[in-house]
């Protein structure tokens, strides 16, 4: 028997409170609260530095902010109890609060519902991706226009040369003079550029048109391998189900991936079409008045697949 001891694994509080944050859609607004009521608003920015609004500096993480305000003796736990949302989703709750009994209002927290809406629609695309803006600014004898580049983000919203954390709408709000209006959100998805490789341009409008599986293919088409994943994806949920309605909506779903995404894919394999094909028949003949969606979804792939021939 070894008498060798195990050394407990000793984590510091930089380290737990970088494990705290986790989760934190970044850029976050907050308020770092004192014993006389003061409060001093910073920003916790991609990259885990702080700025500090009124002092007009930065710190590399949020723990060393804080210390600097209250002590060096300041936990992170403790930390986490000083921060507060400044502004957005969950204001004035601490981060502490909303991690032990709000943890799914992490992501939200901080983001108005403008950021909200807009994360969650450009949810599927990959990261990042560069978008261009035109401005256009007078100059006497018309208007002249000039490019603006903005990155949509690992937490999916853009950031500029100056800003992070920016929905469409915000984008257009600093670049085109636009007014901050939640009617405008649809229409700022129609003035973002993506330029291919290839040299086409493609609104986001249109790329948010695409099915969330191209969505996370875009700009490259999918390739068999990534299409096989997503058709096992869906099988293996399928599979997850005992009761026969729920199976029938995900093989639903199916069908329908399979009609609008995969017909270069069921071209190239003649053997997984035909399988696929014929359950199409077999669910028609069995299944007409039980899953009537599910037959409709079935009967317009085979339509479909008709077309082609």
């Amino acid at each position: 028997m070894s008498n060798s001891a195990v050394c407990p694994v000793i984590i510091s509080e930089e380290q737990q409170m970088a494990t705290l944050l986790e989760g934190f859609t970044l850029p976050l607004n907050m308020l770092l609260a004192m014993d006389d009521g003061q409060e001093y608003e910073a920003t916790l920015d991609m990259d885990n530095t702080v700025f500090d609004y009124e002092l007009q500096k930065s710190w590399p993480n949020a723990l060393a902010y804080v210390r600097h305000h209250r002590g060096e003796t300041v936990s992170a736990k403790d930390a986490m109890r000083l921060l507060a949302i400044g502004k957005g989703c969950m204001e004035d709750s601490t981060l502490w609060q909303i991690r032990e009994r709000h943890p799914g209002f992490l992501q939200d927290a901080g983001l108005t519902p403008d950021q909200i809406a807009f994360r969650n629609c450009v949810s599927f695309l990959p990261v990042p991706m560069k978008f261009t803006v035109c401005s256009f600014f007078g100059t006497g004898r018309g208007e002249d226009k000039k490019e603006h580049t903005v990155t949509l983000r690992e937490n999916h919203l853009f950031s500029s040369k100056d800003d992070d954390g920016l929905s469409a709408l915000e984008v257009c709000w600093i670049f085109k003079d636009w007014a901050l209006d939640p009617d405008f959100s649809k229409n700022a998805m129609t003035v973002l550029y993506y330029t291919d490789t290839d040299g086409k341009e493609w609104r986001l409008s249109e790329i948010l048109a695409l099915s969330p599986f191209l969505q996370r293919c875009f700009p490259a088409k999918p390739t068999d391998l990534e299409t096989a994943d997503e058709i096992k994806r869906f099988l293996k949920l399928a599979k997850q189900y005992t009761d026969m309605g729920a199976r029938a909506h995900v093989m639903e779903a199916l069908m329908e991936f399979l009609a609008d995404d995969c017909s270069d894919y069921m071209a190239r394999h003649p053997i997984f079409r035909r399988t696929i094909l014929e359950k199409c028949d077999v669910i028609i003949a069995s299944h007409a008045e039980e899953y009537p969606d599910f037959v409709a979804t079935c009967k317009r792939l085979l339509t479909i697949w008709d077309s082609y021939h």
